[in-house]
């Protein structure tokens, strides 16, 4: 006994597409998925991506630096070679960029979030969130 072969499926077409994960905008990178985030992420960012969320934040240098965990000179050498960060910088970038842009969409004012970002959790810390 044979049985009737079943018809082709049509091709799946998505009707919209994905946002960008938090903090892609930020960085400027067209991230869609997790998987396309480690690629970049494995590569490194350049210097420019993580002076931009730095600026962004309005964040001291140095402070911001202790964050993504590289020395000043390490960071300025990377500048001056116009070599890519690290991955494993890249990855606390990411993480900066991406609590950057999801508290941004929760307080719906960019100052309000850089604001919270800024303030100890509490105040026996000394240490922002």
């Amino acid at each position: 006994m044979t049985t009737a072969p079943r018809p082709a499926r049509p091709p799946f077409i998505p009707t919209r597409t994905a946002p960008p994960l938090p903090g892609a905008t930020l960085l400027g990178i067209n991230a869609k998925s997790i998987i396309e985030l480690s690629e970049v992420l494995d590569q490194g960012f350049t210097v420019s991506c993580a002076e931009r969320v730095i600026h962004h934040l309005g964040l001291p240098l140095n402070a911001a630096l202790k964050i993504m965990g590289v020395s000043p000179t390490t960071f300025h050498s990377y500048r001056r070679e116009e070599r890519l960060l690290r991955p494993e910088t890249s990855r606390a970038l990411y993480e900066l960029a991406s609590l950057a842009e999801t508290a941004e969409a929760y307080f719906e004012e960019d100052d309000a979030a850089h604001r919270w970002l800024r303030t100890p959790a509490r105040p026996s810390e000394a240490k922002p969130p």
